[in-house]
């Protein structure tokens, strides 16, 4: 009862939540987001006008990432939930619905991807 009082004060707070901006328009073009695992992918403008999520984690990273998937010690399972993982990830940064439900379906007043920190992690992990 009390978890339902909490999100029914925060959909009534001065936060404006609405279903109507859960939606499945596109957040940029999806062969962009490939830049954007690279050294100098930063881009400050992009970040100030909600374009694209900054996600580099080094080019060893993305090595040793692809290793991850090709080697045979790791069982499949594990492999297949690090694929999910990944995919959620991708359809939060890709689809703007997906991407507001880590902000309770509010829009985010200056930076939009603010999970991005776990999918680093999690892609440095593996």
């Amino acid at each position: 009862m009390y978890y339902y009082l909490c999100l029914l004060g925060y959909v009534n707070g001065r936060a404006d939540f609405s279903f109507n901006t859960l939606n499945f328009d596109k957040n940029f073009k999806l062969q962009e987001i490939f830049s954007k695992f690279y050294t100098n992918a930063f881009a400050l403008g992009e970040i100030e006008n909600n374009c694209m999520p900054p996600l580099y984690v080094g080019v060893l990273a993305n090595f040793l990432f692809i290793l991850y998937f090709l080697n045979s010690k790791i069982s499949l399972k594990e492999k297949i939930l690090s694929c999910l993982v990944i995919i959620i990830f991708g359809a939060s940064f890709y689809i703007n619905g997906a991407n507001l439900l880590w902000t309770m379906g509010n829009i985010p007043a200056w930076y939009r991807y603010r999970y991005t920190f776990m999918f680093s992690f999690m892609y440095i992990i593996w």
